[in-house]
């Protein structure tokens, strides 16, 4: 899991000077024994990939996401709405994984200070189980922080 997750911040941070990396971390988490980090790179003004690892002592989760910003004003930033692939695991029970959608609100300061909030749900492949999809970060913008003309 640590090597992945290495491996997606190495190929993140390679895509280039001029990106807008968001790198964030869920501070609640940390109170329950947990560490879930996301990073999100934007491909442009409005959409962005990103990719989610929760590590816990119970289990593991895993997700990749794709977002659409509405009227965004730093570039994804505002309201956004998108879909997420992914899946969790516990240590003694067998995983699940599934596909689905969330929305939610990503404010940016001037000294490029993350906040964001997300919700959504999906559905399990294996049985059809609801899969959930929350996050409340903070973290950090890399890259140049412009204004949307």
């Amino acid at each position: 899991m640590k090597k992945a997750i290495f491996a997606a911040a190495f190929l993140f941070l390679s895509l280039g000077a001029k990106a807008q990396l968001d790198f964030t971390i869920n501070p609640v988490a940390l109170l329950f024994e947990a560490v879930v980090v996301s990073l999100e790179y934007n491909v442009s003004p409005d959409w962005s990939i990103g990719a989610d690892a929760l590590a816990a002592s119970g289990g593991y989760a895993a997700y990749g996401t794709g977002r659409y910003f509405f009227n965004p004003k730093y570039g994804c930033d505002k309201f956004s709405f998108g879909a997420f692939a992914g899946g969790f695991g516990a240590q003694d029970e067998e995983g699940d994984a599934g596909l689905g959608f969330m929305f939610g609100y990503k404010a940016i300061s001037q000294k490029k200070v993350v906040f964001q909030v997300d919700l959504g749900g999906g559905r399990g492949f294996k049985d059809g189980n609801f899969l959930p999809y929350g996050r409340l970060n903070i973290g950090y913008r890399f890259g140049l922080l412009s204004r949307n003309q």
